[in-house]
């Protein structure tokens, strides 16, 4: 017990001051609360007090393509012990949104720990995951991406533990099946952990394991998946499943009553997304808001800043692409093949609306991607490994100090 808490004494002192941070501010002002926010805590508090999905009190926009059944169940329901136990009180709902975050840090490292190998490198990584805009900004509204951002990694997790194991492990694809469950219950992009887990079986057939091993495995885990999604839509009595896949459709997310978008409209997407993944990269990395803070303070310099997240969008999407390859040189993982299909996703849909929010739950991967990219810089430099590492952990420190001091 002491050795493994000296061994995690970094780890758990981030945490302790990540907390802390939390709770001083916490409030019951509705901060930036919008429309996500009040559905989700309005379908919780009607499954509480009329038994079903829809409260006849939530009025949706006259005409509108989005009714009730667009909102997945699964946060709501998950709401629904904190609407029982303290009503529609915000700093209790803030306080159970803060939980999932703190728990997906840690399950975080665990990952990390399993792909770095290296202690120092997945602490500072967790850490900027911790102080990083994206999560202080978003751990303070009651977004969906929490849930589905902790089950997914609870699903990548499972998974990732099982390979290179030839015994017949199907309860733990089944637990998987079960995250993988909830997470597609909480936002329906939770499909692509679904076909992630489908691609490394089929490599698993292509790897010649035995097929009935493989067969066993995708039999459990799709029943996991099955339950757990089903059992949600039975629990709200939708007499179709709830999601926002009707929502990637829409002509205009902002104005519903222009309908349903043909299917090249939907294609001109990805070429607006992509430049926008590229631009939302430096933001990512070194902290969401100091691009904003700057235009408004130096409208001069606007130029020059649009140039310099350009410029710097594009190295880190460079640096991303060439990690992510680099980890798929031996076969894609879980990992990967989730934030692929994620990534597939986001470029079809309204990605640019809101890219920081799309990105939570594959962006600490992406850094990731982008520290292993780094490391390939030194290495085509025929430096040792020793000077790679120090040459990226100078710059996780860089990264973690600019986290930190606009976190505060």
């Amino acid at each position: 017990m002491k050795s493994a808490f000296k061994k995690n004494a970094w780890l758990i002192l981030t945490v302790a001051l990540w907390s802390v941070f939390q709770a001083v501010q916490l409030d019951n002002e509705w901060d930036r609360m919008d429309g996500d926010d009040a559905q989700y805590i309005l379908h919780a508090r009607s499954l509480l007090v009329h038994h079903r999905y829809n409260d006849p009190n939530l009025m949706y926009r006259p005409g509108a393509i989005t009714t009730a059944e667009s909102v997945p169940p699964g946060w709501p329901v998950l709401l629904l012990p904190v609407v029982a136990l303290f009503g529609v009180k915000l700093i209790a709902l803030k306080a159970y949104v803060i939980v999932f975050a703190l728990l997906s840090g840690l399950l975080l490292h665990r990952i990390l720990m399993r792909w770095t190998r290296d202690a120092l490198i997945s602490l500072l990584i967790t850490g900027k995951y911790y102080f990083s805009m994206t999560t202080i900004v978003f751990s303070r509204v009651i977004y969906s991406e929490w849930p589905f951002f902790l089950t997914m990694l609870a699903a990548v997790w499972i998974v990732l533990r099982q390979n290179g194991k030839k015994e017949r492990n199907a309860l733990s694809w089944a637990a998987a099946g079960l995250a993988a469950g909830l997470a597609l219950s909480c936002r329906s992009v939770g499909i692509s952990l679904v076909a992630a887990a489908g691609a490394v079986l089929a490599g698993q057939v292509l790897k010649r394991q035995p097929l009935r091993h493989v067969l066993l495995r995708f039999c459990a885990f799709a029943a996991g998946v099955v339950v757990v999604f089903g059992s949600m839509q039975t629990l709200v009595k939708a007499e179709k499943a709830p999601g926002y896949k009707s929502q990637i459709m829409l002509k205009n997310i902002d104005f519903h009553e222009q309908g349903w978008a043909t299917p090249g409209e939907i294609l001109a997407r990805i070429p607006v997304n992509a430049k926008s993944f590229v631009k939302s990269q430096w933001p990512q990395v070194f902290g969401r808001t100091w691009h904003e803070y700057a235009q408004y303070k130096y409208p001069a310099f606007g130029g020059i800043i649009q140039a310099l997240l350009w410029t710097f969008g594009a190295i880190f999407t460079v640096l991303t692409v060439l990690g992510f390859s680099a980890a798929c040189k031996k076969g894609p993982t879980i990992v990967e093949t989730t934030t692929l299909f994620y990534l597939a996703i986001m470029m079809v849909i309204w990605f640019s609306y809101e890219p920081y929010r799309y990105l939570m739950p594959v962006g600490p991967f992406l850094f990731y991607y982008m520290t292993r990219g780094l490391l390939l810089v030194p290495a085509a430099l025929k430096r040792t490994a020793a000077v790679r590492r120090r040459w990226v952990i100078v710059f996780l420190l860089v990264v973690l100090a600019v986290n930190v001091f606009h976190a505060g």
